[in-house]
């Protein structure tokens, strides 16, 4: 049996508001202990919920806001390297965030997974638990989070979505063998922090976001990330301080909600996923029209656009017989099912489309996916902002096929795909 480990990281803050839906949404759906490695201060509350309840507690060294360079300076002693890293100030960006002059809290934040990595190690943590799951406290979970089960451990884990040109840091799902290399982000910066610079200044703006992307591809593990929607988004409680987004307040949500296209992304995508099952009927729909998907092409249909591909993924899922299942299953519920079976079929063939870009651009092929300000778009804002796209490309169409196809008339998939061509 998979065992899961959650990992809180930063602070321990907002815990007023996300201590319940934390425990309920994440640790108990996921059978997970919990360890935390946060910054205190002489008025940390040990009555604080993640405190009380983790298996494992640390706690970062007391360094101040804009004066990470002095631990900078204590990693680089530790691997005993003799580099100049602040060369690393000269670049664009909020790369070195907590180190002054820079904003945001970045460097904090590298900082903060290599201290949770070291306590990982002393713990002999990679051998008592097989997954990881990395994140915050101030992380709203407005649905269950997925099990491990429909999160490949080969795969590195990263929600849809607050890339800004990189990959989202706010939360990742990792397997034990992949902890190491994925959350020690410090040794590369400061074993070679020359090679890094003439690196990383062809590219204006750094940030976390591409820092994480360029290390993940650093450590030849970029072909292994998967995406999975938003079902969380972070808030601020009244007294918590914030050194970059302070949030505004959403009558909505009745809640100072940090990132409004974050909170969007959730909205919608709780309103469809309410429980396990969505999840199992989301990941299977979705598994399915991938595999069709790849079919289709390796038959020689080039382009998703083309027709019969959204022919063949009609017809061959109307065949398969846990669709049938769904179906009838949902049929049978009140309260609107067919537009709650749309909702999750439509959701699930945005993520195959996600992957058709992936694939194209792994594979070098040029298409309307390889558009910079399109691709741009969609991975900014996620599976919900590129409405237009989804219409154009027919997802809401097939959903309604789909909706309607007579079950006893489809052929297998394989033999649709083939007569497609």
């Amino acid at each position: 049996m998979t065992k899961t480990i959650v990992c809180v990281i930063g602070q321990a803050r907002a815990h007023d508001i996300t201590w319940e839906k934390f425990k309920s949404n994440v640790l108990d759906e996921l059978k997970a202990d919990l360890a935390i490695c946060i910054d205190t201060d002489p008025n940390f509350d040990f009555a604080n919920p993640f405190y009380r309840n983790a298996q494992y507690r640390w706690f970062n060294p007391p360094y101040k806001f804009g004066e990470y360079d002095k631990a900078f300076d204590a990693v680089q002693k530790f691997y005993g390297f003799d580099t100049d890293w602040r060369i690393l100030h000269q670049l664009d960006g909020t790369f070195l965030g907590g180190i002054s002059p820079h904003k945001t809290v970045a460097a904090i934040l590298y900082y903060n997974r290599w201290v949770l990595l070291q306590n990982i190690l002393a713990e002999n943590l990679l051998n008592k638990y097989d997954r990881f799951v990395i994140t915050r406290s101030d992380y709203l979970f407005s649905c269950p989070h997925p099990k491990m089960k429909h999160l490949d451990s080969d795969y590195i884990w990263i929600p849809d979505g607050e890339d800004w040109g990189g990959y989202c840091d706010r939360h990742m799902v990792l397997s034990a063998d992949r902890v190491g290399e994925t959350l020690n982000m410090m040794e590369p910066l400061l074993r070679d922090p020359q090679k890094m610079y003439e690196k990383f200044s062809e590219t204006n703006s750094w940030n976390i976001e591409k820092y994480i992307k360029a290390h993940i591809q650093s450590i030849g593990a970029d072909s292994l990330v998967r995406r999975y929607p938003y079902s969380m988004f972070l808030v601020r409680g009244e007294k918590d301080s914030s050194t970059w987004n302070l949030g505004s307040y959403s009558d909505e949500a009745r809640l100072i909600v940090k990132y409004a296209n974050e909170y969007s992304l959730t909205k919608t995508f709780s309103s469809v996923i309410k429980n396990a099952k969505d999840w199992e009927r989301f990941f299977r729909l979705r598994d399915a029209s991938r595999a069709i998907f790849m079919e289709a092409i390796a038959a020689g249909i080039s382009g998703l656009e083309d027709p019969r591909v959204g022919t063949a993924m009609a017809e061959a899922l109307g065949g398969l017989p846990y669709w049938s299942d769904i179906r009838h299953e949902l049929i049978g519920e009140e309260q609107s099912p067919k537009g709650k079976l749309r909702e999750v079929l439509e959701l699930s063939l945005e993520a195959v489309e996600f992957d058709a870009d992936w694939y194209r651009r792994k594979n070098g092929e040029v298409s309307h996916f390889d558009d910079a300000a399109l691709r741009n778009h969609w991975r900014g804002g996620g599976y919900f902002e590129a409405r237009a796209p989804r219409e154009r490309w027919g997802w809401v169409g097939l959903a309604d096929r789909l909706m309607s196809i007579q079950l006893s008339d489809a052929s297998p998939h394989q033999a649709v795909v083939s007569q497609q061509t």
